[in-house]
């Protein structure tokens, strides 16, 4: 590492220019090794992390509309992706082949994996303005398990252990859905509809499946549309932007005692210092640290901000950008953060 360092960034501040279109989204690969930008022309970039300078070694035209959000599955091997061509796409950087295709009715908003590498079946979240989100089982052909709601889908987060799904909504709520029991009622749901086909009765009459409509909680508390949600690495935690221009940080434990919701109820604290316009900006994304100290959004007065997650503080605001900044990321091992921008541009930067 550098003298007077704490990355090996060969610079403490980078840009990496090249992109075509706007940069919507921006993801680390679990390994620390690559970066991969999820852009307007519908392609991923790929970008080395430590090279000097870092390398853009692959653009991987996947869509025919723009991305809105990239991910990486947690062994590094597979980029997931969602885009306004009503799609989401499964692509295997190994082999270099698209392994599938996430469908939807409209836009896919978002998409998550779990970050858990001991997870299994390695499943994949998709939300839609359809107004669904679907799970999707990445050896199965079809979505494992729909969630139906009643206003478009726009952000969509996975617990690292995959056990809870979460969904926001334009109606400014989030959901928490118990993943174990919702597949069992998809499952159950499968089981009647290929009786009813086979002329068949099914015994015990019409299958319960609540899970898939009735969450285990609801999350309120922001008065705009929210836009990105990012869960901590232990699953305790989770983060939210809404175009009311506030990031929030809500417990997300699945059991919390009775005392602390009566009193103070599931949110932990309110970030500030941030515009979100949506004129400027509209899918503007969220992350935590790999440790979960910290918290950071994007922004549309163009700066990346920083927060303290325990204590709301305003920790840095990062520039460079000239273009409203929509999605951040940070490095899973090392005190580097990205942000993406419509100004065609990436920065990494240590914080």
């Amino acid at each position: 590492m550098p003298a007077g360092r704490t990355s090996h960034l060969v610079e403490p501040e980078l840009q990496l220019l090249g992109h075509k279109g706007a940069v919507n989204s921006c993801a680390f690969s679990p390994d620390g090794t690559r970066l991969a930008a999820g852009c307007a022309d519908g392609g991923v970039y790929i970008w080395t992390v430590f090279d000097e300078p870092p390398q853009n070694i692959e653009l991987i035209p996947l869509h025919k509309n723009q991305i809105i959000q990239c991910v990486w599955t947690p062994d590094s091997t597979k980029i997931c992706t969602a885009s306004a061509d009503n799609t989401g796409i499964v692509f295997d950087m190994v082999d270099g082949v698209k392994l599938k295709t996430l469908r939807h009715s409209s836009y896919v908003n978002s998409v998550a994996t779990a970050s858990d590498t001991i997870a299994t079946p390695p499943l994949v979240l998709t939300g839609s303005d359809d107004t669904t989100a679907k799970l999707w089982d990445l050896r199965l052909k079809r979505a494992v398990a729909v969630f139906r709601h009643d206003f478009p889908v726009t952000a969509v987060a996975l617990a690292p252990d995959a056990h809870t799904v979460f969904t926001a909504c334009i109606d400014e709520k989030i959901r928490a859905f118990d993943l174990r029991g919702a597949m069992s009622a998809q499952a159950r749901l499968r089981n009647a509809v290929a009786a009813r086909l086979a002329g068949e009765e099914e015994e015990g009459g019409e299958p319960d499946v609540s899970a898939l409509t009735n969450p285990v909680y609801v999350l309120e508390g922001h008065s705009g549309a929210i836009t990105g949600m990012s869960v901590n690495a232990d699953g305790s935690a989770l983060a939210s932007t809404s175009t009311d221009g506030t990031v929030r940080v809500w417990d997300a434990r699945r059991f919390v005692t009775a005392e602390r919701l009566a009193t103070r109820g599931r949110q932990l604290t309110t970030l500030s210092g941030f515009a979100h316009d949506p004129t400027r900006s509209l899918m503007v994304q969220c992350a935590f640290s790999a440790d979960g100290a910290y918290v950071a959004s994007g922004s549309s007065d163009n700066y990346a901000c920083v927060w303290s997650s325990l204590t709301g503080e305003l920790k840095q605001q990062l520039g460079g950008h000239k273009g409203p900044v929509v999605a951040v990321a940070f490095h899973p091992t090392e005190p580097i953060i990205a942000s993406a921008s419509y100004d065609r541009t990436i920065f990494l930067s240590e914080y």
